[in-house]
């Protein structure tokens, strides 16, 4: 294993002047910052669509990216965008996001841009389009339903949406579908977008020797396509409330941020009776190792020796 030293910056920090960082010429200046400086590694944070709190950590998907990420000037370049549309840029803070105003901008010019490719892309785009949609059905037809839905309910919580569908009862599924043929082809094209643009970086990085690392949340977000799509995986009542959680305490002591579903087979729960010498209730741990954890660990193991090896 290489020695290396890197920096970690999440692309919403690099510069531009839409108000958070994207996929734009700052990305490439900063590959190019990297080799020069002789780093070897740029770690990012997790890159999914935010919710709660715009936290990279609590994304409605685990696969999914952040539209708010693509590069809207690059768009232009490809002619997915028309560069009349970005004449009128409001100004925004230079040295933080402000999400409530990002935001609507950024979607109201990806929704320009979406319906720009959908009439005007070449007959190879829209191949390409259709072809990504295709490779990448087992996420993302399911991701593209959840958002469309979310935003015909003003973003609510699936699990407050009328019964059948939070369920996902067939029908309902078939009928939300043929309701909003559109904003899930928008949804669709966002992603093309996305993993058109950050494959291309990640490419351009690995080329100049650059490895990108990061990270991805803990758990999956109860808001989230994941759960929505999987509610048998994890502990909903019948209604979708989580009956157990995880999460991550705020300044206070209620457990607000963050708050994911766990799953059937592992999770940590504060025991109902056992207590420590101060009566804080002692943490109880169920786990289950599958195939899954025990290649993690035979990984682990190896990963271990080829780095102590590495350091002598």
């Amino acid at each position: 294993m290489e020695r290396a030293s890197g920096i970690l910056l999440h692309p919403t920090s690099l510069p531009g002047r839409f108000g958070i960082g994207e996929f734009n010429d700052s990305a490439y200046r900063f590959i190019e910052f990297l080799v020069e400086t002789g780093q070897k590694v740029w770690q990012v944070l997790p890159l999914g669509p935010t919710g709660y709190g715009d936290s990279p950590y609590q994304c409605f998907s685990a696969f999914a990216g952040n539209p708010l990420l693509i590069s809207l000037e690059h768009l232009a370049h490809s002619g997915a965008l028309a560069w009349s549309d970005l004449e009128k840029t409001p100004t925004f803070p230079d040295g933080r996001v402000d999400y409530g105003d990002v935001i609507p901008f950024k979607y109201d010019i990806l929704h320009k841009s979406a319906i720009h490719f959908l009439q005007y892309a070449p007959p190879e785009d829209h191949e390409a389009f259709e072809l990504f949609c295709e490779e990448n059905k087992a996420w993302l037809d399911d991701y593209a339903l959840f958002m469309a839905i979310k935003q015909a309910h003003g973003g609510q919580a699936w699990n407050t949406w009328a019964d059948d569908i939070a369920r996902r009862a067939p029908r309902a599924v078939a009928n939300w579908r043929n309701r909003l043929g559109a904003q899930i082809q928008e949804q669709q094209y966002f992603q093309f977008q996305f993993f058109k643009q950050w494959n291309a970086i990640k490419k351009y990085a690995n080329d100049k020797g650059i490895k990108i690392i990061g990270d991805i949340p803990i758990f999956v977000a109860m808001d989230s396509a994941d759960a929505w799509a999987n509610r048998e995986l994890f502990y909903f009542d019948e209604r979708g409330k989580p009956t157990v959680i995880a999460g991550v305490p705020t300044a206070g002591t209620e457990m607000r941020c963050c708050v994911s579903p766990m799953s059937e087979s592992n999770r940590a729960t504060l025991h109902p009776t056992l207590v420590d010498r101060w009566k804080i209730p002692s943490l109880h741990i169920e786990c289950a190792w599958s195939e899954n954890e025990r290649a993690i660990h035979r990984d682990m193991g190896v990963s271990a020796t080829e780095l102590l090896e590495a350091a002598g």
